[in-house]
């Protein structure tokens, strides 16, 4: 992935920024409304008519990689 450090650097802002100008709970539901979408994104493709994981391997390594920057759980 192009930029992938800056990407890493980008996603781990988030909580930082949102940290007290909103409740921690609006920032876990906004973290994993974030992680939902990531997740919708990359099951939109994928697996053999319709049988099968639409996410690949590689998609759910990135999206536990993510949750972790998120400091959320991914499941």
């Amino acid at each position: 992935i192009k930029n992938l450090e800056s990407i890493k650097s980008n996603v781990k802002k988030v909580r930082p920024i949102l940290k007290g100008k909103v409740e921690d709970k609006i920032i876990d539901e906004f973290c994993k409304s974030l992680l939902f979408l990531g997740h919708k994104i990359a099951s939109a493709s994928g697996g053999f008519l319709g049988f099968g994981s639409k996410i690949s391997k590689e998609e759910k390594e990135m999206l536990i990689r993510i949750a972790t920057m998120l400091d959320i759980e991914y499941n």
